[in-house]
């Protein structure tokens, strides 16, 4: 059966090797248990091993079985468990293939079919949760009895400080490298034994463990730090979402009987429900699960009560209860009262309920709110989400705002808010504010079209706000619409009286894998690609962070420990690909080698590493060690910013641009990117090595799958787009005239690279419109604002047939507008505006036109 695939197992279903040395149990869980040294089988065919470790872990295989079982029993599904049955004198199936089964035929094949087995069960792990967990059970013989939990980190490693532990070296070198990847803003040193990690949960349940809060080291008494299983099988070796744990555990009160085997795999499946939903958002129902849930969106004094209800979902075969915490501006037991503080669930039972009861109105307070939130405690697992409910005074008139569409892409065309108010009586006229980074006109309604106040007509209580969304070509970062409720005649602001539209900017270049702006949410720094390729910044808290430049935001590194790590993303590509970015080197920092990129070990296949040699060579090797070596050389450490771009097409050509121009090529490139990698920002991934940190500051951060042409990336360097760049940037072919209409909307490329149109999507231009305005003609027109290579005219005329005077002109090569006497200009974050000096009523006919010239 090795060689099935892994959707022909049936969960529940064993399945073995040759001569039933090795089963597997196939499962329908994110869990794998192996156990490699419990076995009992002393087939002839298979002569002792000579040399290595030989001592069966008595019982571990029971105990493997134990685990399963409970899983089962509680949740109704099954783990993956792998077994070896072979006695450990024939194979010791945790250590490399050489040491593990000394050349002996049956007993390597033995071997490859113990992990294969555990590949399989890890693929669809994978496959099916998107993560996998690895509990490896072993037994050992010291002499403190207690739990010691292998994550690849030994004594050395575990006696240092937690401070120590956040560099990046520890926590990468570990069998939990990418969960941090997962928990961006929480500490290595508090996922690996704070007061949630594994070894705090078993301690909860009366099992002594290292690593915990309670044992953090494990001092000079031995330890087992984890083997070849968890090498071979966790993130440890590809960086994978598979994580896990050598499980080491004592004889006596553990191993030693049926009872105690039995009393330990109940608290380790125990044990799993916290542990997976905290660290992966995973219930596996080993045992309750509970969520709060309500229909009610607001509470009213005077009114009617509310109800609540607490679901229990997972193992519930026995009574428990959850506590309820209440919060907000309103008071328990002067404006509202709870029937309950907590819940008592009996055996068996699935659902509770508990009410709020508003009390009479005693004052005109406005609105007040009531936040409830489960507090599960320590063994429990629950969802604790706050659940806001605004409770009016039962008097006054509140309006109350809430963003009907919290998430718009620039595409949707448009976004809403809703108002609503308390009491559908007589007429009502609503104050309003807006705000925001979104620029109106640039990114929706023009100003003049915003509302100021809404009116409510007698007998409606909700009323909606539109905003029609620019939908131009231009990636910008994400941008907000801010709407407040302001107070007026008649009202009070109520809860929520504030809401915010997030607008989310769709235009990405043609290619691009990650675009990392420089902005930086908590731990996570953002990508703008549209793929969702955050990056985690470590150590949490202390991590690169956000901050303003001159040119945007730019991400700061320390020099000292501060680091971010991509997840896996593929990003070569037949055609090949490229990596761009601005920096600048800190002049006060100083480190043995900056590392700004680094993908894969240095001068190993399918690996990029960028990196300061010197103070005046940049290198870059792209990579076997042979023919990679691209150094840029001057002086990079005088704090000034630089661009920096690699590109490597599909024959293999690799080059390096320093500030838009081509410095370094070479040939020889060979496919693919090790798959197994990772990418990082700012340090130097390897063993135990916590050395070589970036001091200095990165922008405007990309990853291409498709290799850039030289005026891309001139565009990037400069920040001034060119025809030929902008043509490139959105997949467009390198023949494609100025005046060609490729999507047949009758709008030459010409006119749609200048204005911020889609060239590839029929439609008019994002914002181009006259209107009159005081008697005069205006022309609005939304306009790239970075071209260089444009020369822009407004002219105006009272005949068709011409002549054409010029009102304003932006030459080429220039950001200067050159007017004529009495005309109006404005440029608003590329929203132009020029008002004619002709006064309309003074002439029979005026128009005006935009004329666009490309310059050689």
């Amino acid at each position: 059966m090795i060689g099935a695939e892994a959707t022909d197992y049936q969960p529940g279903e064993a399945y073995f090797g040759r001569n039933d040395y090795i089963e597997y149990r196939a499962g329908n869980l994110p869990v794998i248990l192996t156990a490699g040294h419990g076995g009992h089988l002393r087939p002839d065919e298979i002569p002792d091993r000579t040399w290595g470790v030989t001592v069966t872990d008595l019982n571990t295989r029971q105990l493997t079985e134990k685990i399963a079982a409970e899983i089962t029993e509680r949740t109704g599904k099954y783990p993956h468990v792998v077994i070896c049955h072979l006695r450990r004198t024939k194979l010791d199936a945790n250590r490399e293939i050489l040491e593990a089964a000394q050349e002996n035929e049956f007993a390597e094949q033995a071997w490859h079919e113990y992990h294969d087995f555990i590949e399989t069960a890890r693929a669809t792990a994978k496959a099916d949760f998107g993560f996998g967990f690895l509990a490896d059970i072993h037994g050992h013989g010291h002499e403190i009895q207690r739990i010691e939990l292998g994550y690849h980190l030994g004594n050395v490693e575990l006696n240092r400080t937690d401070t120590e532990l956040e560099a990046p070296g520890f926590g990468w070198n570990s069998s939990l490298r990418t969960l941090m990847l997962r928990r961006p803003g929480v500490p290595f040193p508090e996922l690996l034994r704070g007061s949630a990690s594994l070894g705090d949960r078993l301690n909860d349940r009366g099992i002594p463990s290292w690593p915990s809060s309670d044992h953090p080291a494990p001092g000079d008494a031995p330890f087992f730090r984890g083997g070849f299983t968890i090498r071979a099988h966790t993130s440890f070796i590809d960086n994978s979402s598979v994580n896990g744990v050598q499980v080491e555990a004592n004889f006596e009160g553990v191993r030693d009987t049926v009872s105690n085997r039995r009393s330990f795999a109940a608290n380790f499946a125990r044990v799993m429900q916290p542990y997976l939903y905290e660290n992966y958002g995973y219930s596996v129902g080993t045992l309750p699960l509970y969520t709060l849930q309500t229909d009610a969106v607001e509470l009213e004094k005077g009114g009617s009560p509310v109800e609540f209800q607490v679901i229990r979902e997972g193992y519930k075969n026995f009574s428990s209860t959850m506590d309820i915490d209440f919060g907000g501006t309103a008071t328990r037991g002067e404006d509202f009262l709870a029937t309950n503080t907590s819940i008592r669930f009996s055996s068996g039972q699935t659902a509770a309920t508990f009410s709020l009861l508003p009390l009479s109105p005693n004052e005109d307070s406005g609105d007040k709110t009531i936040e409830v939130r489960l507090a599960p405690r320590f063994r429990q697992t629950a969802d604790t989400s706050t659940l806001v409910l605004p409770l009016g005074d039962g008097t006054s008139q509140s309006v109350r705002l809430e963003a009907k569409t919290p998430e718009v892409f620039e595409s949707d065309g448009e976004g809403f808010f809703r108002l609503r108010r308390t009491s559908e009586e007589g007429e009502l006229t609503v104050n309003v504010d807006w705000d925001g980074t979104a620029v109106p006109g640039r990114h929706y309604d023009f100003a003049r079209d915003l509302p100021e106040s809404v009116r409510f007509p007698a007998g409606v209580t909700e009323k909606d706000i539109a905003i029609n969304l620019v939908n131009d070509a231009i990636p910008e970062p994400d941008k907000e619409i801010v709407l407040r409720v302001l107070p007026g005649e008649g009202y009070e602001p109520g809860y929520p009286s504030v809401a915010t539209v997030q607008l989310i900017d769709d235009d990405a270049p043609h290619g691009i894998m990650v675009w990392l702006r420089g902005e930086v949410d908590g731990n996570l720094l953002l990508d703008s690609s549209g793929n969702e390729h955050h990056a985690t910044a470590l150590p949490a808290g202390r991590g690169p962070a956000s901050v303003s430049t001159s040119n945007g935001q730019a991400i700061a590194f320390d020099g000292e420990e501060a680091t971010a790590a991509l997840p896996k993303v593929t990003f070569d590509s037949p055609e090949g690909f490229s990596i761009a970015f601005h920096f600048r080197i800190d002049p006060s920092v100083s480190t043995g080698g900056h590392n700004l990129v680094s993908f894969g070990s240095r001068g190993t296949a399918g690996s990029i590493n960028i990196f300061l040699s010197s103070s005046s060579t940049l290198r870059s090797w792209l990579g076997s060690a042979s023919a990679s070596s691209l150094d840029a050389v001057t002086e990079w450490t005088d704090g000034e910013w630089r661009h920096y771009a690699v590109t490597v097409d599909a024959h293999g050509i690799k080059r390096v641009y320093i500030d838009g121009q081509q410095v370094r090529f070479s040939s020889g490139w060979v496919p693919p990117l090790d798959p197994d990698e990772i990418l990082w920002l700012g340090w130097k991934p390897g063993e135990a090595d916590t050395d070589g940190f970036f001091g200095g500051a990165m922008r405007d951060f990309r990853v291409y799958s498709r290799p850039l042409v030289p005026s891309e990336v001139g565009a990037m360097a400069s920040g001034e787009l060119t025809f030929d760049a902008w043509r490139h940037k959105h997949g467009l072919p390198a023949e494609a005239s100025p005046l060609a209409d490729l999507d047949g909307d009758g709008l030459p490329l010409l006119l749609e690279y200048a204005l911020g149109a889609a060239p590839s999507s029929p439609g008019r231009p994002p914002r181009h419109e006259s209107r009159i305005e005081n008697g005069r003609l205006v022309l609005h027109f939304l306009k790239q604002t970075s071209t260089r290579d444009l020369t822009w005219r407004v002219q105006a005329t009272d005949n068709p047939a011409g002549p054409w005077e010029t009102l304003a002109e932006r030459p080429a090569q220039t950001g200067d507008w050159a007017l004529t006497p009495e005309i109006g200009l404005q440029d608003e974050n590329g929203l132009i505006s020029v008002t004619d000096f002709e006064n309309i009523y003074d002439s029979p006919r005026r128009l005006m036109r935009l004329q666009l010239e490309l310059a050689d």
